[in-house]
């Protein structure tokens, strides 16, 4: 059984397209945590058999560590149900492939988890985890307050003020992609992890972006058998199609030229984001077209 878990803030076209496809496999289970700013009815109708709302919902701010608790909240659910593997998406993402293709993938026992390297900008995850940041950070649209306000507290930090107590019981901190699919034993391991560690997590309570830290250093810490033969043979590590380069947004809303791009000429499992301009039913003649 294949775990598909999904973080949204709305009921987008995507999303419905989305949960529709995946649901008519019944070697499927589909998990979906809407934030909880949002009345949950919004989302009531994309229901079915293996489709499952997820309740105890957390309040989600982009760029803090309530993105680690909502993937937390799904990664937890999925245990009560038999699955092999989940994979963690958004709810502006599509899947690429048939049910069966993405069975067979999934069920590969490769964990498909991207870290960042050399055909990147790296970025230090000590300045994001180390260090403590006020809620205005997470501000989407900040005002010339705002701006001014971030700029003297990153001064600040430079200067060596407003660091997390006792980081060095820290381990290496390793960064990549907030989105990837992972084994059972992956998840198993991430939450035994966390009960012989429970100061892990405070550290990370005040960070910044840490979504792209957190489960990405537990995979690479201890004795968890990380499986990624595929490294060098995958382009996409996470089997997730995201344009960082193009623009004018980061990452591109992908269009129609994108989607068909992706589908056809890389091996992901799905794309991100969807440009909201396209309909379910764009959508679905998109993928049936081709």
């Amino acid at each position: 059984m294949n775990g598909i878990g999904i973080i949204c803030h709305n009921l987008s076209e995507s999303l419905i397209f989305t949960v529709n496809k995946l649901k008519e496999s019944p070697n499927n289970i589909i998990f979906i945590h809407l934030d909880k700013k949002i009345d949950i009815s919004l989302i009531s109708n994309v229901e079915g058999a293996n489709v499952h709302l997820i309740k105890d919902r957390i309040s989600v701010e982009w760029g803090g560590f309530s993105q680690c608790e909502a993937t937390l909240k799904i990664l937890e659910i999925s245990l009560c149900y038999p699955i092999n593997n989940i994979s963690i998406i958004s709810g502006d993402d599509v899947p690429l492939r048939s049910n069966n293709e993405l069975g067979r993938t999934l069920n590969s026992g490769i964990e498909y988890v991207a870290y960042q390297n050399n055909r990147i900008t790296p970025v230090n995850p000590d300045y994001r985890v180390h260090y403590k940041y006020p809620k205005i950070f997470f501000k989407r649209n900040k005002n010339v307050y705002h701006k001014a306000y971030c700029k003297l507290h990153e001064l600040m930090m430079r200067m060596g003020f407003h660091k997390n107590k006792g980081i060095e019981k820290l381990p290496k901190l390793y960064k990549g992609t907030n989105w990837f699919s992972i084994s059972r034993t992956a998840i198993l391991y991430i939450f035994e992890y966390l009960n012989k560690n429970p100061n892990y997590i405070s550290f990370f309570e005040n960070s910044f972006c840490s979504d792209e830290v957190f489960f990405h250093t537990i995979l690479k810490t201890g004795d968890f058998k990380f499986n990624d033969q595929a490294t060098e043979i995958i382009p996409y590590k996470c089997l997730r199609y995201i344009d960082w380069t193009s623009g004018p947004d980061y990452p591109k809303k992908l269009n129609a030229v994108d989607l068909i791009y992706a589908k056809n000429s890389t091996n992901c499992l799905f794309a991100r984001k969807v440009d909201p301009k396209y309909s379910k039913t764009d959508l679905i003649k998109l993928f049936l077209e081709r």
